[in-house]
């Protein structure tokens, strides 16, 4: 441009200074052009920046009001949900307290409970040992008395037998009765005795002849059973009770007044195992001497249901055989049936007295 203009200065003419003149003209229009589509173009590009821009703006500034919105939304509602913890905090409080006294109450009534009952178990257990050393010290004496009592009735049995024997040899039996008879018909007119001269009368006190005969009775209630046998002329009557018990199936259901049998029974639906089982039995003589018989039941033995054994001595055997030659007799004799822990399973109490 520069160089038109000093080119177009230094010609004088006009014409070409009209030529110049125009061409400078048309470079400048051809310049300005240039500039305004740039401008155009910048003016454009601006415009549809800033419309995008704005576009983005007002799409930004909407979900920023979305979010706003929900973030106050999720504020209010945490703060009621806080709230309402916050309420059942202090219920839930107010509840533990309440619990925490009813417990702390109720541990000291379970204490005050507990202190009671293990005093009354203790003064119980004080009254049981009281009662059991008591009813102990009285079976003790009972069973002192009563085998005194049986010695001392044999002894009279014995020494009337001795009189008996000792008037029938000397010849005094007449004499005695026709005393007797004198004198009961002096007192009563012949009504004192039930016997004359040779039959002998209870009523008198001397047996005529040795003649006896045997009752015997049995009886079923609260699984106790007695039996009685009594010498009628001998003045001396005996009388033999039992009493039998059982824990489970198998009982003892008898044993022989000789001491010759034990029979046990099994009175279930089902066998019994009697593998390692002892049968035990304790014999008092009434003297003050007692006497153990033992006898185990082999290792696999098995009572079948609803039968019975018989346990004999030798020379009288059974089912088994007991190694010896009596289960013993006595006065007083305890038969027990335990298992192999010791465990007692059946009992069995003979007790036998003598009355004149």
């Amino acid at each position: 441009m520069k160089e038109l203009a000093n080119l177009a200065y230094r010609d004088t003419t006009a014409e070409n200074r009209e030529y110049w003149k125009s061409e400078l003209s048309q470079a400048l229009r051809e310049i300005q052009q240039v500039y305004d589509d740039k401008l155009q173009g910048i003016k454009n590009e601006m415009e549809t920046f800033y419309n995008v821009k704005v576009q983005e703006y007002k799409t930004g500034s909407a979900r920023q009001n979305l979010e706003s919105v929900h973030v106050k939304e999720e504020n209010t509602r945490t703060k009621k949900q806080l709230t309402d913890l916050r309420q059942k905090l202090a219920d839930a409080e107010n509840a533990k307290s309440g619990l925490e006294r009813m417990n702390a109450e109720l541990l000291r009534e379970l204490e005050d409970a507990r202190r009671e009952w293990d005093m009354e178990k203790a003064e119980m257990r004080q009254e049981i040992a009281d009662l059991r050393a008591s009813l102990e010290q009285s079976i003790s004496e009972l069973q002192t008395v009563l085998d005194t009592k049986l010695s001392l009735e044999l002894e009279i049995a014995a020494y009337r037998k001795l009189l008996e024997g000792e008037e029938s040899r000397i010849g005094l039996r007449n004499a005695v009765d026709q005393v007797m008879t004198s004198e009961s018909s002096s007192m009563s007119g012949g009504g004192g005795g039930s016997g004359g001269g040779g039959g002998g009368g209870s009523g008198g006190g001397y047996g005529g002849s040795s003649s006896s005969s045997y009752q015997y009775s049995s009886s079923s209630r609260s699984g106790v059973e007695q039996s009685a046998s009594s010498v009628m002329r001998g003045e001396v009557q005996a009388k033999t009770t039992y009493q039998r018990s059982a824990k489970g199936n198998v009982s003892i259901q008898e044993t022989d007044l000789g001491g010759k049998m034990v029979t046990i029974e099994n009175t279930g639906r089902k066998d019994e195992m009697l593998g390692g089982w002892k049968l035990r039995r304790n014999v008092h003589d009434g003297k003050g001497g007692s006497k153990d018989y033992v006898f185990s039941f082999p290792s696999d033995y098995v009572l079948n249901a609803r039968q019975t054994i018989k346990i004999g001595v030798r020379g009288n055997p059974g089912h088994l055989t007991y190694e010896g030659d009596s289960w013993g007799t006595g006065s007083t004799v305890n038969t027990s049936l335990c298992d192999g822990s010791g465990v007692e399973k059946a009992m069995h109490i003979q007790k036998t007295q003598y009355q004149s």
